[in-house]
């Protein structure tokens, strides 16, 4: 799912969930795309998402990338390079693992993180909310309205 809002301030660009034999529980996945190395200069609130997953990743062009390495790989171990040829194109057969992620010993609520990647579900598939869209707190159904507008973590 795009644009998963885990808290008030911190929107993944893309939260994924997995299931392998070898882990006894569903494995969240976060992808964090940058589009140049100053795109990533700019974000000082990724290390936030470390918190809301057991896998972490950086997803962009090789150059990018590697500038990205470079610049954290000796405090975030745990965390994951990918590297796509255009950021156009994020195709699996497209992607290359430069570096995989585990973090270890995740302190997020896992429930938590289920239901907001179901309500981002809910909002979108309804038409309240479209990616970098606001929410169009408007049309939704009364029976379904959130207690405020901060429940929407950061979609408004």
């Amino acid at each position: 799912m795009l644009e998963v809002s885990l808290n008030h301030r911190l929107r993944a660009d893309l939260f994924c969930v997995s299931k392998h034999k070898s882990t006894p529980h569903h494995q969240f996945v976060i992808v964090e795309i940058k589009s140049c190395p100053a795109d990533f200069k700019r974000d000082s609130k990724w290390p936030g998402y470390l918190n809301f997953c057991d896998r972490f990743y950086f997803c962009g062009d090789p150059k990018t990338i590697e500038t990205i390495r470079q610049s954290i790989e000796h405090q975030y171990p745990q965390v994951g390079f990918i590297a796509v040829k255009a950021l156009c194109d994020v195709m699996p057969e497209n992607a290359i693992m430069i570096k995989d992620s585990k973090i270890d010993h995740p302190t997020f609520d896992r429930e938590e993180a289920l239901f907001r990647l179901a309500r981002t579900n809910c909002l979108f598939y309804q038409g309240f909310y479209r990616g970098l869209h606001k929410v169009n707190l408007n049309g939704i159904d009364e029976r379904y309205r959130l207690d405020s507008q901060s429940d929407l973590g950061g979609l408004i």
